[in-house]
C-alpha cells in the first residue's frame, strides 16, 4: 500500500524518522552516477573497442550529459500532474535495461544512443525522487539531508575509477554495464517499498513560495529570482563536471596511469565529502546563506589559485592535487546550501522547478565535458585556469541584491 503524505507539513521533524527512502534514492542515484565513473578509466578502450580517437571516446560522456538535460521539464510536470512515484520508479527500470544494452552494443552509434537513454534515465530520478526530498523536510532539515545525500553520491566519482580499474585488470569494460543493470533491480524494489507519495491529487501542485517570496510582485516570473543562484551553482557543477572528463588523460598512458588516476580522484572527493560535512554544521548557525555560498567560493579559488602555483614552481603533481582538495572541499560545502535555496527562490511548482534546475546543471555539464578535449590538449595548468574563471563566474553570479533573500531568517521557518 502506497503511503500517502501531505506536501509540506508544517512543523520540522515529521519525516525525521524516514531514512529509508533517502538512502534508498541515494543508492539508485550512486549507481547511475556509476554509469559514468566506473567506466572512466576504460574510455581508452572503449575508444579501441569501437575504432575511434579519445575525442570521441570523451563524447560518450557528453552523450550521457545530454540526454540528462532533456527530459527534466517534461519529466517534472508530468510529476506534478500522476505523482512522483511512477515517474521515479519508471526511470529507475528503464536505466536497468540501457544499461545492459550498453554492454551488448555493436557499433560505437548504438552505444552512443544506450548512453544518451542513460542519461535520460537520470532525469526522472532526480526530478521527482528531490522533489519527494524538498518535499518531505523543513529547510534546516532538508539541507542536512542534502549534504548527507551529497557525501554518498560523491562516492561514485570518488570510487567508481577505482572499482572500474580493479575490473578492468580482469574483465573487459562492456562488464561494467551488465553489473550497474543488476544492481539497479534490488535499488528499484528498496525504492518501490519505501518511498513515500508526496504529491496529492485533490491540491495544487506544491510550490516553495512561503519560504521566501514575501514582499514580491504577483507579476514577477516565477522562476526569475533562481536564475543568479543557479548560474552559480551551475558554474561549479561545470568545473566538477569537467574534472571528472580531463582527470584521466592528466596521467599519461603508462603502466599503472589508471590506477593512479582513481586513488587521485578518491582523494578528490574525500575532500568533497569534508566540504559537505562543514555545509551541516555551517547550516545549523547563525550565519547567512549569503555569506556562507561566498565563503566557499572563495575557499575554492583559493585552491584552485594554489594548484597553479604548485604547477608554476614544478612542485609536481603530488601538491597539485593537494591544492586543488581544498577547491574539491569547497564545491562540497557549496552544493547542499545552494542546491536547497535555488529551488526556493522559484514560485513555481517543485517540479517545474527541479526540471528547471536540472536542467540547466546537465546542459552546463554537457558544454563542460564538450571541451575538455581542447582543455586535455594544453594538459592540467589549462584546466586549472579554466576551473578558475568558473569560480570567478560563479562569484559574478551570485554579487547581485537578491542575496538578501538567503538571510538566516528564512532558514529558520
Amino acid at each position: 500500500m502506497h503511503r500517502q503524505r501531505a506536501v509540506r507539513e508544517e512543523q520540522a521533524g515529521v519525516f525525521a524518522d524516514d531514512w529509508i527512502y533517502p538512502a534508498s534514492l541515494t543508492l539508485l542515484e550512486v549507481l547511475i552516477y556509476l554509469s559514468q565513473d566506473m567506466y572512466l578509466p576504460a574510455l581508452p578502450s572503449v575508444g579501441r573497442a569501437f575504432g575511434v580517437g579519445a575525442p570521441f571516446a570523451q563524447w560518450t560522456m557528453t552523450a550521457w550529459l545530454l540526454g540528462a538535460s532533456t527530459m527534466h521539464v517534461a519529466l517534472g510536470h508530468l510529476s506534478d500532474h500522476i505523482g512522483r512515484r511512477p515517474v521515479l520508479l519508471a526511470g529507475a527500470g528503464v536505466f536497468a535495461i540501457a544499461s545492459a544494452a550498453s554492454a551488448a552494443a555493436p557499433t560505437y552509434a548504438a552505444f552512443i544512443a544506450c548512453r544518451v537513454v542513460q542519461g535520460g534515465c537520470l532525469c526522472a530520478v532526480l526530478v521527482a525522487g528531490y522533489a519527494c526530498i524538498h518535499e518531505m523536510f523543513s529547510p534546516t532539515r532538508c539541507v542536512t539531508i542534502l549534504a548527507r545525500m551529497n557525501g554518498a553520491t560523491v562516492l561514485a566519482p570518488a570510487l567508481g575509477p577505482l572499482i572500474g580499474a580493479g575490473l578492468l585488470t580482469f574483465a573487459p569494460w562492456n562488464v561494467i554495464f551488465v553489473l550497474l543493470s543488476a544492481m539497479t533491480l534490488p535499488a528499484l524494489a528498496l525504492l518501490a517499498w519505501s518511498m513515500p507519495e508526496t504529491w496529492i491529487p485533490a491540491r495544487p501542485a506544491p510550490t516553495m513560495t512561503p519560504l521566501c517570496k514575501r514582499g514580491r510582485s504577483a507579476h514577477e516570473r516565477p522562476t526569475r529570482s533562481m536564475v543568479r543562484p543557479l548560474g552559480a551553482f551551475c558554474t561549479v557543477f561545470g568545473m566538477l563536471v569537467s574534472w571528472n572528463a580531463s582527470a584521466p588523460f592528466f596521467f599519461g598512458e603508462e603502466s599503472r596511469s589508471e590506477l593512479r588516476f582513481a586513488l587521485a580522484q578518491g582523494a578528490m572527493y574525500a575532500a568533497f565529502i569534508v566540504g559537505t560535512r562543514f555545509a551541516v554544521r555551517a547550516s545549523r548557525g547563525d550565519t547567512g546563506y549569503a555569506c556562507l555560498v561566498s565563503r566557499g567560493i572563495r575557499v575554492g579559488t583559493v585552491g584552485v589559485l594554489l594548484a597553479l602555483l604548485a604547477q608554476v614552481s614544478k612542485l609536481g603533481m603530488v601538491a597539485t592535487l593537494a591544492s586543488f582538495a581544498l577547491t574539491m572541499a569547497g564545491a562540497g560545502f557549496l552544493f547542499p546550501i545552494l542546491f536547497r535555496f535555488t529551488i526556493e527562490q522559484s514560485s513555481a511548482t517543485v517540479g517545474i522547478s527541479m526540471g528547471l534546475f536540472f536542467t540547466a546543471t546537465n546542459l552546463v555539464g554537457a558544454g563542460a565535458t564538450a571541451l575538455v578535449p581542447v582543455v586535455t590538449t594544453y594538459g592540467i595548468r589549462a584546466y586549472l585556469g579554466y576551473a578558475l574563471a568558473l569560480l570567478v563566474a560563479a562569484e559574478m553570479f551570485f554579487r547581485h541584491p537578491a542575496r538578501r533573500l538567503f538571510a538566516p531568517v528564512d532558514r529558520r521557518r
